[in-house]
């Protein structure tokens, strides 16, 4: 293996890391509620018949989720949308991604985005296809 060739998987290895750091520092857990048990997808169908909920799949191993994640935290404020946010580490709740995908008829992709009116998926989508202004045409 050359010098060269050594270097540039560092380099991507480095970068990818400061992407996941990044993201965890600007991440706001506080306006997003953690979803970690299957039963809460019986609660989010109900929650959002009052008010759109907005499911982030994660994968905490994926750069351009890290990315995704940080994206749409830095430029948004769900409170200010009234929307109740949804945080899924689909690394550690794999099942929990799967019946997501069941529940509201969507293929798993990773990241993603899925909002949830009147118990419906009404908007979904995946990697760098996730923006703030697609999720906001949807409200």
């Amino acid at each position: 293996m050359s010098l060269s060739r050594t270097i540039t998987r560092w380099q991507a290895v480095i970068f990818v890391a400061n992407i996941i750091v990044h993201s965890i520092m600007t991440f706001h857990p506080e306006d997003w509620q953690v979803l970690t048990s299957e039963s809460q997808l019986a609660t989010i169908a109900e929650e959002s018949h009052q008010q759109p909920v907005l499911i982030f799949k994660h994968s905490t191993r994926c750069g351009i989720s890290a990315n995704a994640l940080d994206k749409l935290t830095a430029a948004w404020d769900l409170s200010a949308e009234k929307v109740k946010g949804y945080y899924l580490d689909l690394i550690a709740y794999r099942s929990v991604s799967n019946a997501i995908a069941v529940t509201f008829a969507v293929p798993h992709q990773s990241p993603q985005v899925l909002l949830i009116k009147d118990g419906k998926a009404v908007y979904h989508t995946s990697h760098y296809a996730i923006e703030i202004k697609g999720i906001k045409a949807a409200l």
